[in-house]
């Protein structure tokens, strides 16, 4: 089954059917979860509970997405899909000429969650070229949308949302951009393809949002490879019990998607 538009990002499976419905594919790593929602058109939202469910879903939307030759953005279409303990592993294509793998791996210490997200792609069937690739992100950090956020180096962004904080990191990017989702994600998302600004932080309240960019040269036959990750610090006890009681309220308040 191929399905067209954004690399399907990968969100929790409800744990519940009044917060997500529709899961599509769940990784969890103790009682960390992320998995695959349904969700219409080219938006994929995720839904991602670092510290269990009553504490709120952290990403809100996820994706990758790939301008070959500077042209414009080409979406991945996704070949295949493989969802096995803390580990998810997405085949994925753009018209026959760059295939590759996307994974997701969510990982839990006794004081955080990491989950990585790696993209492998390499060119089919033209021979040379130079790219740009793209990751975003939609952060609820707290699990609330009214988040602050800076930027920690320029491959680092932590969102704030009440007592929670998402540091958003990448490995080696180009460029980066933060701030509400429609300067954010049109940019990312722009035909003929746009370069990150640099801008955006520190981002002072509202629903964050944050990409960040690589430019490659790519050679037919090599696959290039790169990863992004989102870190959870694990708070004490007594904090996680306080959070696990406004998670329940909002479940029971807000809709699970904006």
């Amino acid at each position: 089954m191929q399905q067209s538009v954004f690399i399907r990002s990968l969100t929790i499976a409800v744990l519940s059917a009044a917060s997500v419905a529709s899961a599509i594919g769940t990784i969890s790593s103790g009682s960390a979860t992320f998995s695959l929602l349904a969700s219409p058109g080219g938006q994929r939202l995720t839904d991602f509970r670092p510290l269990g469910i009553a504490t709120g879903n952290q990403i809100n939307e996820d994706f990758w997405a790939f301008n070959p030759f500077f042209s414009g953005t080409s979406l991945f279409s996704i070949t295949s899909e493989s969802y096995v303990g803390n580990t998810a592993t997405i085949g994925i294509d753009t018209g026959g000429n760059s295939p590759g793998t996307l994974t997701y791996q969510l990982t839990t210490t006794p004081t955080a969650v990491t989950l990585t997200s790696t993209l492998t792609i390499m060119l089919g069937s033209t021979s040379v070229g130079a790219a740009k690739l793209y990751h975003y992100t939609d952060i609820d950090a707290g699990g609330i949308t009214n988040n602050s956020a800076v930027l920690l180096s320029a491959n680092r962004m932590r969102a704030t949302g009440g007592t929670g904080t998402v540091d958003y990191s990448a490995i080696a990017s180009s460029d980066y951009q933060g701030g509400l989702a429609a300067a954010v994600r049109n940019t990312v998302l722009a035909s003929p393809s746009q370069t990150l600004t640099n801008t955006g932080l520190p981002f002072a309240s509202g629903n964050f949002t944050g990409a960040y960019e690589w430019d490659f040269p790519m050679t037919q036959g090599v696959p290039v490879t790169h990863t992004i990750s989102y870190v959870v610090a694990i708070p004490e006890p007594a904090t996680l019990a306080g959070l696990a009681t406004v998670g329940i309220i909002v479940l029971r308040r807000r809709p699970s998607a904006h």
